[in-house]
């Protein structure tokens, strides 16, 4: 099975070479591993620590406008004209042990119409970040792991998080890539998920197997952190935020069972309901950035 890993980075030398250099001390029990980084726009050197570090890294450069989407639609393409058979979308930021990536090949071949992923902890606490995703009614996109325990067993889900995801090249070929141009940095993983769920793809989740993700706060839920102008700002700014109308009423556009005016009718209360929260919550505390 020739697995190629499809690595977005920007500026992080250091965590996409020791990103790298776990994936390279997995080829010896998956010789069919390769990999493709898709740096796009990076400043800090990282195009030349990997050809010094990891020269059978294939590395494809961007202008710094790819986002996260376009990144690794320009790496699955060089990755499936190549002959990928299964695509395995991961991110720098993450710890993703040999025995993990192994397991996710099992999985993948014991069901090779599915999407895998493992659960996500973060890596300082152990903190469970990352089940999978179900939709509900009124909540919508929800973690599987807020309100029900999570199984023993593989379990199906709606949608998966794009941080480290085993997927067959076939599904691209039915489904086509991320959805770029609207949902450029957040969102284009479940979305992904979705539309290939409608060409015969499930999406399921590996709980025996845990994957260590660096513990980003930039995107704080609205009603459960002390909040800057700053950090307001990044949360809704487009393409970077995930919070960015743009993108969410795209978003829930494109994913709400109910079709598109029902995703927009959801997203507008979305926002409803956050500004309500941001009037009447005490715990908030504002400050000036």
């Amino acid at each position: 099975m020739i697995i190629e890993a499809v690595i977005p980075v920007h500026n992080r030398r250091e965590l996409t070479v020791a990103c790298l250099d776990r994936l390279s001390a997995t080829r010896s029990i998956l010789p069919g591993l390769r990999a493709t980084v898709v740096d796009d726009g990076s400043q800090d050197g990282t195009a030349d620590a990997i050809r010094q570090a990891h020269p059978w890294v294939r590395i494809l450069q961007g202008n710094g406008n790819l986002w996260w989407s376009g990144a690794m639609n320009l790496g699955v393409e060089a990755a499936l004209a190549g002959g990928a058979e299964v695509i395995l979308s991961l991110n720098d930021d993450t710890d993703a042990s040999p025995e993990l990536l192994v397991a996710l090949a099992q999985a993948s071949a014991s069901k090779p119409r599915a999407l895998w992923a493992p659960l996500a902890v973060h890596s300082d606490d152990g903190e469970l970040v990352h089940s999978g995703y179900v939709f509900k009614p009124w909540r919508g996109w929800t973690p599987w792991h807020d309100g029900a325990a999570v199984p023993q067993d593989p379990y199906e889900v709606q949608g998966l998080p794009g941080a480290c995801v085993l997927i067959p090249a076939a599904v691209f070929k039915a489904a086509g890539l991320y959805a770029a141009d609207e949902l450029p940095q957040y969102h284009a993983d479940i979305e992904f998920c979705v539309r290939a769920a409608k060409v015969g793809f499930s999406s399921w989740v590996l709980p025996s197997q845990r994957l260590k993700v660096r513990r980003n706060t930039r995107n704080a839920g609205l009603s459960s952190a002390a909040l800057s102008g700053s950090a307001l700002r990044y949360m809704f700014s487009w393409p970077q935020g995930v919070y960015a109308p743009k993108a969410l009423f795209a978003f829930y556009r494109r994913t709400h069972p109910d079709g598109a005016l029902a995703g927009r009718c959801m997203a507008l209360g979305f926002y409803f309901k956050a500004a309500l929260k941001l009037a009447v919550n005490p715990v908030l505390r504002w400050r000036r950035a």
